[in-house]
């Protein structure tokens, strides 16, 4: 678990991945309706911060050492050639759910003892229940300090090596652990961070009542981080349709997508 500097606290979750190939379009509303009921256990005091992170080149999981000298020999041979023929890429699904205080934290008094204890009991319990409600889909767990801590490391240095090496030193500043790399603007307007070129691209809001929305974007051949949130609202049991947008808005969930960051190849 997290605190942020508005006094937010949080926490950060893996999910594994479904291969939506070998299934039909009934089975992924299925999974999509599930989805969407387990985030219903959120309230407007919670939000969710959805990413989607693509790697290319990642390192093949392969044993130490093998039994024989052969074996040894077959598997360097074949992760070589995966390595300098294949176009390989890493998939990973990460949930921030954040508890938001109904108050910013610098026009409130600090939180007694009680009240961050109801808070944090308050994140677990609807975090628990979430877990059990998609645990057969998608397996997900609350990560360990270590493990979250790397995740934003990845977040802002897009280095995932860089970030595996980099350890959790205090509990306290964490945002200034977090920063291993260099961000920069040339004089063309151009983003980059160390080597890498960076663009920024904002997507429109959209109902999550289609699934599987982003699949086109895991083709794009470089790394890219996608953001998209969640927040619970109250709204009114009957509700007219919006004029801007001509979809109902009683009852329901925003479901907000939000920015793509896309480093380029590098130099």
């Amino acid at each position: 678990m997290f605190l942020t500097r508005k006094g937010h606290c949080g926490l950060v979750l893996s999910l594994r991945g479904i291969d939506d190939e070998c299934l039909t379009g009934e089975q992924l509303n299925a999974i999509s309706h599930a989805l969407v009921a387990a985030f219903k256990l959120f309230d407007e005091s919670l939000r969710i911060y959805q990413y989607l992170t693509k790697t290319t080149e990642p390192e093949i999981e392969r044993k130490e050492g093998y039994s024989t000298p052969a074996v040894q020999s077959v598997m360097d041979d074949r992760a070589a050639f995966l390595r300098d023929h294949g176009s390989l890429a890493q998939v990973q699904l990460h949930f921030v759910i954040l508890y938001e205080l109904k108050a910013p934290f610098g026009k409130r008094k600090t939180p007694s003892r009680t009240q961050r204890e109801e808070e944090i009991d308050t994140l677990l319990a609807k975090t628990q229940s979430f877990l059990v409600d998609l645990r057969e889909l998608f397996r997900p767990r609350i990560l360990a300090k270590q493990e979250a801590f790397h995740f934003f490391l990845f977040l802002l240095n897009l280095d995932c090596e860089r970030a595996k090496r980099i350890p959790l030193k205090t509990l306290t500043m964490v945002d200034y652990q977090v920063v291993a790399r260099d961000l920069n603007w040339d004089k063309q307007g151009r983003l980059s961070c160390d080597d890498r070129h960076i663009k920024i691209l904002s997507l429109k809001n959209c109902h999550l009542n289609h699934p599987n929305l982003f699949r086109s974007l895991v083709a794009i051949p470089y790394d890219f981080i996608l953001w998209t949130e969640w927040k619970g609202r109250r709204t009114p049991l009957s509700a007219k349709p919006s004029p801007k947008s001509g979809v109902f808005s009683g009852n329901s969930n925003a479901y907000r997508p939000a920015r793509c960051l896309q480093p380029g190849a590098r130099r």
